[in-house]
């Protein structure tokens, strides 16, 4: 099993570091990189112009997700970034966070927010102090580099396995990935979502998962009812998962929580376990599952009170058995799962 060193410094573990960074610091060649000029990164795929005289996209948020969960199950890690721009009046507030979970344990490596200048495009992405991004053909992310004085990491993206776009306004992409170790490279799938939208909606993906078969097959599953809260009551999610026999799309996936654990400072409790099943409507088409929390962490937000928002971030694993599963049997799963109590999103 790989050993993450994400340990603070002793003398044995800075010689360590620094055979880490030799490995992994250096910037691809042939690659360009975004810089504080505003990389021309992916264009939204729809927002509404502002009035006349107007900040351009006024109230409009722009959110960018990479999400890297290891192919193994025997050598968890996830890394998490999250790129948010939104457009206020006194210019584009940017937020940044970046979270790593491995082995059991999570680690917040970078949680900032700024504001810039308004600008004609402010839906890309500004890297900022401690992340480098290489761009490859067609100026789209091929790496992500985490570059701090105590934490080096690279996600490179391989080749593409899928894209989904479940509504106008949100995008999903599948890709293999790597990740760069001491120990050698881990292999893995990198999520890429794309959404814009108004400020007043919730940004990007809501509830979702995303769940990799022993088999080596890739699942998403995404919450549809962004209004749905209510505790213990099953909430609708659809599922896809691309194959090279083509996609396989789940519409009506009810998901019930199964456990819970009390999270006292937000009085409220948050799920650690879910039972899923589609509707039979198809017989001939249908997916079903169980997962448990194996680690995770969850962020009490800013709320008025009494009873406070949450985010969790969960490394899960459990079963999937659909039509396509080999000779019809559960099949282990792993994979990450981010959850968000109530479907709100933080200003």
């Amino acid at each position: 099993m790989a050993t993450f060193p994400i340990a603070p410094r002793t003398p044995l573990r800075g010689a360590l570091l620094l055979i880490f960074m030799a490995l992994i610091g250096g910037i691809l060649p042939g690659c360009s990189s975004a810089d504080e000029s505003g990389s021309p990164l992916a264009e939204p795929p729809s927002a509404t112009e502002s009035p006349e005289g107007a900040p351009p996209f006024l109230e409009q948020r722009f959110q960018r997700n990479f999400v890297f969960v290891s192919r193994d199950a025997g050598t968890p890690v996830v890394v998490v970034w999250t790129f948010r721009q939104s457009v206020v009046a006194e210019g584009i507030r940017r937020v940044r966070m970046v979270h790593l979970g491995w082995e059991g344990q999570w680690e917040t490596l970078i949680d900032d927010e700024r504001m810039t200048p308004h600008n004609r495009f402010p839906w890309r992405m500004l890297p900022g102090s401690g992340i480098r991004i290489q761009l490859g053909t067609g100026e789209q992310v091929r790496q992500l580099i985490i570059d701090l004085p105590t934490r080096q990491l690279e996600v490179t993206r391989l080749a593409p396995v899928g894209d989904w776009s479940p509504e106008p306004s949100l995008n999903l992409q599948i890709h293999r990935g790597q990740l760069s170790l001491p120990t050698g490279p881990l292999d893995g799938f990198l999520v890429e979502s794309t959404w814009n939208g108004p400020r007043s909606l919730v940004a990007g993906p809501r509830e979702w998962a995303i769940l990799v078969t022993a088999s080596g097959r890739p699942f998403l599953l995404l919450q549809e009812d962004e209004n749905h809260a209510a505790e213990g009551e099953p909430a609708r999610w659809v599922a896809w998962s691309p194959s090279a026999r083509g996609d396989a799309l789940w519409p009506g996936v009810e998901v019930r929580w199964t456990e819970v654990t009390p999270i006292e400072r937000a009085r409220r409790n948050a799920p650690t376990g879910w039972q899923l099943a589609s509707e039979p409507a198809v017989a001939s088409s249908f997916l079903e599952g169980s997962l448990e929390t194996r680690s995770f962490r969850v962020d009490v937000l800013p709320g008025s009170g009494p009873v406070f928002p949450i985010r969790g971030l969960y490394w899960v694993q459990g079963t999937l058995r659909s039509q396509d599963s080999p000779r019809g049997l559960q099949e282990p799963a792993h994979g990450f799962l981010h959850h968000r109590q109530p479907l709100i999103d933080a200003p």
